[in-house]
């Protein structure tokens, strides 16, 4: 079973025209496609044209050298015909014949699948008049909704959100529970439970360690999915940039930790302060 992402839906914000039967950018109307990723393009279009005798064109543009891309639009030439147009490739299709009325609202709508190649980069819905010198004119409120269609463990900007949350607040725990214990240790040595200085610097060295092994595990879930990781760390709002500042923080206070000489009582309280050092701004929230 194929999980599909939720839609994207696309406003066209102002009236795009074209008077010519080269085809043009439906400016507003795109998005930016990955490389090696399969798409279901949809546009529900509100559009007007100059004369009854002037007819529209669309189609899309995309990344270069695509793995396939067809699809087909409809548009009415009265209130009970529409005319049909297939197209399989880029910037290729048929203009219809005639509209309704001049000048008076129409309505078409498009579908394509586009499965990208090598290449990623901008997908643009493309349109043109029938007739040259003849105007026709997509109408603000015009919509493009886009699925990225392929499992959603790959490719779902909110399961990516999710897991970029749950990484952020391990990372934010490990960060809090370390800072908690080097506490600890320290009040157990001040009021004697931790009778020696030497079992202090061991309980940091066991610390720092046992902090390392789990931080170890946090690089590997990581490591080889660092686009996937940027990707909600987007969505989130945050850079991953973001995320390897704690992470490096967190990596070098358990060494210093796993490493610690401990031998007086300046050396314990060092090591405290150490681990209670300035947190990165972008991460408090976690």
């Amino acid at each position: 079973m194929i999980l599909i992402s939720p839609s994207t839906v696309i406003r066209l914000d102002a009236d795009v025209a074209n008077s010519t039967t080269t085809l043009a950018n439906a400016t507003g109307l795109s998005f930016t496609a990955a490389a090696n990723a399969d798409y279901l393009i949809e546009a529900f279009l509100v559009y007007t044209s100059a004369a009854t005798t002037t007819g529209l064109n669309l189609a899309i543009s995309g990344p270069a050298s695509p793995a396939g891309v067809v699809g087909d639009w409809r548009a009415y030439t009265s209130a009970t015909a529409a005319l049909l147009r297939q197209f399989t490739a880029y910037d290729t299709g048929t203009p219809t014949t005639g509209v309704l009325a001049a000048g008076a609202a129409q309505y078409a709508d498009f579908r394509a699948m586009l499965r990208t190649g090598a290449a990623g980069g901008a997908v643009t819905l493309r349109f043109a008049s029938e007739v040259a010198a003849s105007a026709i004119t997509l109408k603000a409120g015009s919509l493009l909704r886009v699925q990225q269609t392929a499992p959603v463990s790959t490719v779902n900007t909110i399961e990516r959100f999710y897991a970029v949350v749950q990484l952020c607040q391990n990372l934010s725990t490990m960060q809090n529970n370390m800072r908690q214990n080097v506490q600890a240790i320290k009040a157990s040595k001040d009021a004697g439970t931790i009778p020696t200085f030497a079992a202090a610097q061991q309980a940091m060295r066991d610390l720092g360690t046992a902090f390392l092994q789990r931080l170890a595990l946090n690089e590997a879930v990581v490591t080889p999915r660092v686009t996937e990781v940027t990707d909600g760390a987007a969505a989130l709002g945050i850079l991953f940039s973001d995320m390897t500042t704690r992470y490096n923080l967190l990596n070098t206070w358990a060494t210093t930790l796993s490493t610690a000489t401990i031998t007086n009582q300046t050396d314990l309280d060092n090591s405290v302060t150490a681990v209670l050092a300035a947190v990165p701004a972008s991460m408090l929230p976690f």
